[in-house]
């Protein structure tokens, strides 16, 4: 089923809503029913259905998701098709509860100015102009942007950190998020998409996702979190000195951000070897993390750093190194 959105709809009204089952699988059945959380705890990275192989990598392509006797793209379920008007811009935030659908963007645009602290309580996920909560979800040519006024707020805590001495890496207000994949959401795509915004632009931390042809902009940790994701053939942008990657991985999982063929590039606010790959993330000092970040033959711009790492301090001021979490490269080179 195929639905056109128009420009003057609101998609949070459209895509905010819980479908129930029936609906979906066109038959009667409780109007309460909703459509199922699928989770691929027999396809996570290291295994497959089982066997032990640890060189296999999770993909919403190779993973037969559990649950309902659903499997990616032969599964009972019909996947309803929304297509945004090409080039429009919905200024909105959204939350993505449906599962079992594609979003075909045509290059349109949602995006939203929210950003961690704005008000008491307010954390950074909550600053996500995009929120997906459903599962096995398509967005293809979708342009996710975060504009809050960046720069504004940088020389507001500049000028907090030399008048209090608190270093600027402890002052709030900088994150706004463009897109945040919730924890529970699963089998989640991007094909084609452009994510823009500067610290924390991408918020990974569903079960699988993955990122084919994408393009995306930030400067400090802007793809974070715990989510097993592929990067295919991405255009990686850093728009400011910082890191490209803040892995959250629990250390149970074998596998977390991992770059495939990708680019890593720059704008002329990152100066030379004023970026590095990655820095482990310990989210709010908790125990069972083992950060992972993988490089495959990608390509680094001037602006990477060449020690490629470094070091990231916790919420309870405990500094996690390298080291002793799982970064690596294999066939990469400078450029």
């Amino acid at each position: 089923m195929k639905i056109q959105i128009k420009t003057t709809d609101s998609l949070n009204d459209i895509l905010g809503k819980d479908i129930p089952l029936a609906a979906v699988q066109g038959g009667a059945g409780d109007s309460d029913l909703r459509l199922p959380e699928h989770r691929a705890s027999e396809c996570e990275a290291g295994t497959q259905n089982g066997t032990g192989d640890k060189s296999f990598i999770a993909t919403p392509d190779n993973c037969a998701m559990n649950g309902d006797n659903y499997e990616a793209g032969t599964g009972d379920f019909e996947r309803t098709e929304y297509v945004l008007p090409p080039g429009a811009t919905f200024r909105e935030k959204v939350f993505v509860r449906q599962s079992h659908i594609i979003v075909q963007g045509n290059m349109s645009r949602i995006v939203w100015n929210d950003h961690n602290g704005q008000t008491p309580g307010f954390e950074t996920s909550d600053s996500a102009t995009v929120t997906v909560l459903g599962s096995d979800i398509t967005f293809k040519n979708v342009i996710f942007e975060n504009d809050f006024d960046y720069y504004g707020m940088r020389e507001k805590r500049k000028e907090e950190s030399e008048r209090t001495g608190i270093p600027m890496e402890y002052l709030m207000g900088l994150q706004a998020v463009a897109l945040y994949t919730e924890e529970h959401a699963d089998n989640i795509t991007f094909e084609h998409c452009v994510f823009l915004g500067f610290q924390d632009t991408l918020f990974t931390d569903c079960i699988t996702s993955r990122f084919k042809d994408c393009t995306i902009y930030g400067n400090v940790d802007f793809i974070f979190g715990r989510s097993n994701a592929l990067f295919e053939n991405c255009r990686i942008v850093s728009n400011g000195k910082g890191f490209v990657a803040a892995p959250s991985t629990m250390a149970d999982k074998d596998t977390g951000l991992v770059f495939r063929n990708c680019k890593l590039t720059h704008t002329d606010e990152a100066e030379a070897e004023s970026v590095f790959l990655a820095r482990p993330w310990h989210q709010w000092g908790k125990s069972g993390v083992n950060s992972f970040a993988r490089f495959e033959n990608c390509s680094f711009g001037s602006h990477i750093n060449r020690t490629l790492w470094t070091d990231m301090r916790d919420s309870k001021g405990v500094l996690h190194h390298p080291e002793d979490n799982r970064f690596s490269t294999e066939n990469c080179r400078f450029e």
